[in-house]
């Protein structure tokens, strides 16, 4: 499985992706056809939530249908970290044009933001604010910021912060029920096996 069919037990998030991207392939189509070619819909993202809730996967899906819809040339996105935010960000025009029209993930982008309060000025600026720019050019990545609970409140009292990034993803903990599903998924779609109504009732 690939893409969005990797998020089993996430299917809410999965049909709001699957709009985005089929959103984004129709506008891109319209660009083309009125031969408007450097320009793109805006995308960026942020998904934020516990550890353990698949932020990560959930990103590189968004990356593999963006790549299948022709959007992005690239399926795996580039990931930076805070541990080498600070480099990446010092030469970062020529970063940004190395990463070119892919998917750019910053990751535990909670540690860019300080906690809890509203500010002027973030580490997390030195992407976003530039990201107000370009986010139209289709020659430039689509921005993921992965971040925990922090990050979902930073952006909540940063209105200016928050108004740059297109969408916003909150994953939640999954309970019983849906790690039953994901397991019944996963052994159907990857090994083709269906479980009996006794053997799911002992899972």
């Amino acid at each position: 499985a690939s893409g969005l069919a990797t998020l089993v037990g996430k299917d809410a998030i999965v049909t709001r992706l699957a709009d985005i991207v089929e959103k984004a392939r129709k506008t891109n189509e319209n660009y083309r056809q009125q031969k408007v070619e450097k320009r793109r819909m805006e995308l960026s993202f942020a998904i934020t939530g516990d550890a353990g809730t698949r932020k990560t996967t959930i990103a590189n899906a968004i990356a593999q249908e963006l790549y299948q819809a022709g959007i992005v040339k690239k399926p795996v996105p580039e990931t930076i970290t805070p541990l080498n935010y600070d480099n990446y960000v010092k030469d970062l025009d020529k970063n940004i044009q190395s990463v070119g029209n892919s998917v750019l993930v910053i990751d535990e982008a909670e540690k860019l933001v300080p906690e809890g309060q509203a500010v002027d000025v973030a580490s997390i600026d030195y992407i976003l604010s530039p990201l107000r720019q370009w986010k139209y050019d289709k020659e430039k990545p689509v921005v993921i910021f992965i971040g925990g609970q922090s990050l979902a409140e930073y952006f909540r009292n940063n209105p200016k912060s928050k108004a740059i990034v297109n969408y916003f993803i909150e994953t939640k903990p999954q309970d019983v029920n849906d790690l039953v599903e994901i397991t019944r998924r996963i052994l159907f779609i990857d090994h083709h096996l269906a479980l009996s109504d006794e053997a799911l009732a002992k899972l």
